[in-house]
């Protein structure tokens, strides 16, 4: 009976392609394009279901072979061929490597709805339409002002599509009752979601912003900590009254960009690791030059081994040099003191749904910690370091920072290793910046403004030679440290941050310190015991959060002079130096 069955299908089969050349499931009539028309309004059709791994079993598979990817959860192509195998998902583009561009904005009114400067915004919402290159699921963020519109959809690969978003936010426009979103330059601005996953077997970790430091500002003083988030808005008073010198800082990325570390860690076996590129708008009216740019955040394809390690990433300006807004002290840092954002990347960080998002952000300056005391009125600037980290471009309390000293100016650096105005503190292991670190007028280094008299500085000749009793081992760990100087965001660095600092010169010398972008120098160190100065012009020693030797009654340092670079440990009653890194 069933091989009578079978015959009956077959032949039915046989008469359908011969007279048609078609086969319908479904329908007696297939559609005239189609080989095979299958035809349902209530049940799908199942490709084909496998993971990554099976999948690459497969023996050279046809160009167009097509599966469904329960590792990624995608409908899987060959749009190689059966030698050079290039699997890639339906529905995202393989020339932007799962990368859904966002090509077209136009904006419309925000509706009705309160926004007061100073207080949060309420009950406000904006529509835009928006054009996509490729289909997916898109979030979109437009800011301005303060204020952040918000939303997501999903989209066609082409056509144009009414995106309602949500204002949050504390608008900083004084007297603003209304927002409304220009076409130009605000509505260029696009936030990039949905990064292709991962291979298998390895996994990316989320790195901090990248900084860049634009001002303009003629009266910064008295700086009063923010409360609402950082904005473009310029020329704020601090007191109505001049300065003696103006800030005037341009921060700007160049087509060369920057080189920046993603860490990364493979599990087992080999992972070809794809290249990626994200490329994001800056809008003109976040520019100093008024010329809108795009930004570029990439890194290669490379081949990866089991082990961890740093991919490196470009993160670069397209046709032309991105200058930043050059923002006033008093509305350009932000009460998250990350100033203003100017572009958001997303990338993939493992096989599944994991995403880290990256910023590029514009910051006026950076206020030492203590800046409400009149001897810590300090303001320093972001660096890039050789090992793809953020540190401050001085060591707290230098000449260049303090606002106080005729050498102002937070933009310079050591212009050699001898330079005292790039000297700055010397702290006492786990010690607040009270002011036992500033150098005494009995130093050459040269004193600051107002010096603290030397007798604040805790000598103790005695072992275990420590500034306190008892020891805390505790004071000086991470930003939240009991004890931590460094502004806020900054903390010290670990004895291994210091270490790959120090790895990323071009020798083990002072003068390759000094090359370096942080442009260390000289500073010298004081004694703990008599208190005396030693080595200034000629050694330096930076002191680490943690310690080389566990349960040891000192502290360790970076030492470095003409000839050597050392890790070291020393009493914590010596006054060192100190280099702040974002956290």
């Amino acid at each position: 009976m069933k091989k009578c069955l079978f015959l009956i299908i077959l032949a039915f089969l046989l008469t359908t392609i011969t007279s048609n050349a078609q086969v319908g499931i479904g329908t007696n009539s297939p559609n005239a394009n189609a080989s095979l028309d299958v035809l349902s309004n209530s049940q799908g059709m199942l490709l084909p279901r496998m993971t990554t791994a099976q999948r690459d079993a497969i023996s050279s598979p046809a160009k167009g072979l097509s599966i469904f990817n329960t590792t990624l959860n995608c409908i899987q192509t060959n749009i190689g061929s059966s030698t050079t195998v290039n699997w890639k998902c339906l529905g995202l583009s393989p020339s932007s490597n799962g990368t859904a561009i966002v090509s077209a904005f136009t904006c419309n009114t925000a509706s009705a709805g309160t926004m007061t400067a100073g207080s949060v915004v309420s009950g406000v919402t904006q529509t835009i339409t928006a054009t996509v290159s490729t289909a997916g699921t898109y979030s979109i963020s437009i800011s301005a002002n303060g204020v952040t519109f918000a939303g997501s959809g999903n989209f066609a690969a082409t056509g144009a599509q009414d995106i309602l978003l949500t204002a949050t936010g504390t608008p900083t426009a004084v007297g603003s009752s209304s927002f409304t979103l220009n076409t130009t330059p605000n509505c260029s601005y696009s936030r990039i979601t949905n990064p292709a996953p991962l291979p298998a077997n390895i996994t990316l970790s989320a790195i901090s912003p990248f900084f860049v430091a634009s001002v303009f500002d003629q009266d910064y003083l008295p700086y009063t900590a923010p409360t609402v988030s950082a904005s473009l808005a310029t020329a704020q008073a601090a007191n109505g009254t001049n300065e003696g010198s103006a800030l005037n800082v341009q921060g700007s990325l160049t087509t060369t960009g920057v080189m920046l570390k993603i860490p990364y860690t493979v599990s087992s076996s080999t992972v070809s690791l794809p290249a990626f590129s994200q490329t994001i708008n800056v809008p003109a009216s976040f520019t100093e030059d008024g010329i809108s740019r795009d930004v570029t955040f990439s890194y290669g394809a490379a081949s990866l081994a089991a082990s961890s390690g740093n991919i490196m990433v470009t993160l670069q300006a397209v046709g032309g040099t991105l200058n930043a807004k050059k923002l006033d002290i008093q509305t350009g840092i932000g009460n998250d003191y990350l100033g203003y954002l100017l572009a958001q990347f997303t990338y993939a960080t493992n096989n599944t749904t994991g995403t880290a998002n990256f910023q590029f952000r514009n910051i006026a300056a950076i206020p030492d910690r203590n800046i409400a005391d009149a001897n810590h009125v300090m303001f320093y600037m972001p660096v890039l370091g050789a090992d793809g980290r953020t540190w401050l471009n001085n060591n707290l309390g230098a000449n260049y920072a303090n606002t106080t000293n005729g050498a102002f100016n937070p933009a310079a650096q050591a212009s050699g290793s001898t330079d005292a105005n790039a000297y700055g503190s010397l702290f006492q292991w786990g010690r607040g910046a009270d002011g036992h670190e500033f150098r005494t007028s009995g130093n050459t280094a040269g004193p600051i403004a107002t010096p603290w008299t030397s007798t604040n500085f805790i000598t103790n000749s005695t072992a275990p030679n420590d500034w306190r009793t008892p020891q805390d081992d505790n004071l000086w760990q991470g930003v939240s440290g009991t004890n931590n100087p460094c502004p806020i965001g900054y903390r010290l660095p670990t004895i291994t941050e210091l270490y790959n600092q120090a790895l990323s010169w071009s020798s083990f010398t002072s003068i390759a310190g000094l090359a370096s972008p942080l442009k260390f120098s000289l500073p010298g160190a004081r004694s703990g015991g008599p208190g005396s100065f030693a080595a200034v012009n000629s050694g330096a020693g930076y002191w680490a959060s943690t310690f080389g030797v566990a349960n040891s009654t000192y502290s360790s340092y970076l030492y470095f002079n003409s000839g050597s670079v050392q890790m070291h440990t020393l009493n914590r009653a010596d006054g060192r130096s100190v280099r702040c890194i974002k956290d």
